[in-house]
Formats: C-alpha cells, sequence, structure tokens
C-alpha cells in the first residue's frame, strides 16, 4: 500500500508526536508498505533550522526505505501562543508544495499537529481520491482551552464547529488511549466502527526490565521525562518533591528541554529542592 504521512514534526525533532510519527512509519515500512512523509525542516523545539535549509523551500531524500519530503517552516523557537500559531499555519500551507511530487497514493495518515495536519491531509485526499486518517495524540482544541488560551465563547463555538468536521470527515481516527476515544464519542458523536486505538508502546529492546538486581542499587525514583512546555503543572512534582524530601531514598528527575526549563532550574534553586 502507498501511504503519505503529514507530520509537522519528525525526528530529530523532539518531543512524542515526532517520536510517534517516526514509529508507525518504521512499522509501516517493515509490513512492505511504501511510504512517503511530508515534514517541516527541522526545527523543534528551538526553531534551530540548519542555515543550508533556510532559503529552500522543500527537499526531498530517500530515508531507511520510505521517501521523506521535508518543507519551509520559519526559524521560530516554539515559545508562546502566537508563535506556534504561525508555525502551525506555515506548515499548513508549505505541506502542499509537493503536492504533485507524491505520486500515487493510496491513504493519507494526518500525523501531527493533528488538528492542524488534517486540513492539507484533507487536501490531498481529495486531490489523489483516497482515504484519510487522522492521528488524536492531543485532544484539540481542549488542550488551548483548559490552558486558558481560548476564552471567547463565540470563538469556541466557532472552533468547535471546525473540531466537529475534523473528527467527522475521516475515514479513521487513531487515538492513543481509550479514555481519547471515550470523549470523541461522547463530546463529536463520532461511530465508534471508526476508531482505532494505537497506544503508546515501550520498545523492549531499549528499555529492559531484566536487569540483574545483584548490580543494582535501587532507589525510587520519579521521572518526567518529555517537552517542558506549558501544557504541563510541574509545580504538583516540585511541591511533592519539596514536601518528601527528608526521604533520601526518594529521586525526583525532570528530563527534557523547552520554554518552562528557565522557569524550572529558578524554581529549584530559590527553593532549594
Amino acid at each position: 500500500m502507498r501511504i503519505l504521512v503529514i507530520s509537522q514534526y519528525f525526528p530529530p525533532d523532539m518531543g512524542g508526536g515526532s517520536t510517534r510519527a517516526r514509529n508507525v512509519v518504521k512499522g509501516l515500512t517493515n509490513l512492505g508498505h511504501k511510504i512517503t512523509v511530508i515534514a517541516g525542516f527541522p526545527h523543534y523545539p528551538h526553531g534551530d533550522i540548519p542555515k543550508k535549509l533556510r532559503l529552500k523551500t522543500m527537499i526531498s531524500v530517500n530515508n531507511d526505505n520510505f521517501r521523506l519530503i521535508r518543507v519551509w517552516l520559519p526559524p521560530l523557537p516554539h515559545r508562546g501562543f502566537a508563535r506556534r500559531m504561525v508555525l502551525f499555519a506555515s506548515f499548513m500551507l508549505s505541506s502542499l508544495f509537493p503536492l504533485f511530487l507524491v505520486g500515487d497514493v493510496q491513504v493519507v495518515w494526518a500525523a501531527n499537529p493533528n488538528f492542524f495536519a488534517f486540513f492539507p491531509a484533507m487536501l490531498y485526499g481529495l486531490i489523489k481520491r483516497c482515504p484519510v486518517v487522522r492521528n488524536v495524540d492531543d485532544l484539540w482544541p481542549e488542550v488551548p482551552y483548559n490552558l486558558g488560551l481560548i476564552r471567547s465563547r463565540v470563538v469556541r463555538r466557532m472552533i468547535d464547529f471546525i473540531s466537529k468536521m475534523t473528527y467527522k470527515l475521516p475515514s479513521a481516527l487513531t487515538p492513543i488511549s481509550p479514555s481519547y476515544a471515550s470523549f470523541i464519542m461522547d463530546k463529536y458523536k463520532v461511530n465508534p466502527n471508526r476508531i482505532h486505538v494505537i497506544e503508546v508502546g515501550v520498545d523492549l529492546d531499549v528499555f529492559n526490565p531484566g536487569v540483574d538486581s545483584k548490580s543494582c542499587e535501587y532507589s525510587f525514583n520519579v521521572m518526567y521525562s518529555g517537552i517542558l512546555g506549558p501544557g504541563y503543572n510541574f509545580d504538583i512534582i516540585l511541591n511533592v518533591a519539596k514536601k518528601i524530601s527528608v526521604h533520601e531514598d526518594i529521586h525526583f528527575i525532570i528530563r527534557g528541554v523547552g520554554e518552562l526549563a528557565p522557569f524550572i532550574k529558578e524554581k529549584v534553586k530559590n527553593e532549594k529542592i
């Protein structure tokens, strides 16, 4: 099967969206499918697009048995709502540059950012006359709603209407958890037969639980590993770590990069956590 994947984030971009897209592509190529990926120039999260790419509109390379087409994005960091919207809008447009270069397509998968990637994916689906699958690894627009970024009732009603179309129009949806599936069915009245949960997994060849306990000294580790972004409440982790600091065998680890890194470091330092 010939599958087109639309994914703004793709390695070496960091984050869960990039990793999940790469793993799905790897799995599909291992099954013998022919994959073309349309992704943005490497940029996440700092906006450090390589200088040699900044004046290009797109490049195409063959990578690990699949074709990767990189398209233009402005060199902006993912910091603040306005910059993110500029990056999302830019990819929605630039992802259409290879419209007549991708060849025959039998399925389009809108990987990430799933709400915005859906729109170019639908256009590809219409032109190529093939079904579109929408990935759901974040519940948009619920994420910006919960962060208080969109307060206007009029704007919310308009966005909710558009969101309903993004869930109703695709041939299938691939949320990452059963709770996401339940939410989509309850709020947007989507037929459950069109929803196929693909849960996040762990590669046991990399994370091997079979370590010889006699050769290691264990402590209790509480770890967050991922993007240090505004969608996560790090105050909870830091406040708990401070309250139970008397337990020397409990270690808290916050691992990652993102716009909240300076805030976290400053709070750890100032409150002696």
